[in-house]
């Protein structure tokens, strides 16, 4: 699993930020508030959690432990995620 990525924020979408991070660049799904906190062009570091499912594969990233343990809690519950 991958437990978080330090790298510079190249673009900020609808929920989304893609960060580079050696030369790789990672589309992160984010919540609006982390949105809002990651600037364009200034490196950042989030913590991830790597969903697989039989339709797709998506990285989920979080500013901080609280926020990334609520989101593990919340798709947890059956019939939520």
């Amino acid at each position: 699993m991958i437990n978080y990525i330090i790298g510079t924020v190249e673009h900020k979408g609808d929920g989304y930020v893609v960060l580079e991070a050696n030369n790789i660049g990672y589309e992160i799904y984010v919540s609006n508030n982390a949105l809002v906190n990651l600037i364009e062009g200034e490196k950042a570091k989030l913590l991830t959690f790597l969903q697989v499912r039989e339709d797709g594969v998506s990285l989920f990233g979080f500013e901080s432990v609280e926020e990334k343990e609520m989101f593990l809690n919340l798709t947890s519950v059956s019939g939520i995620g």
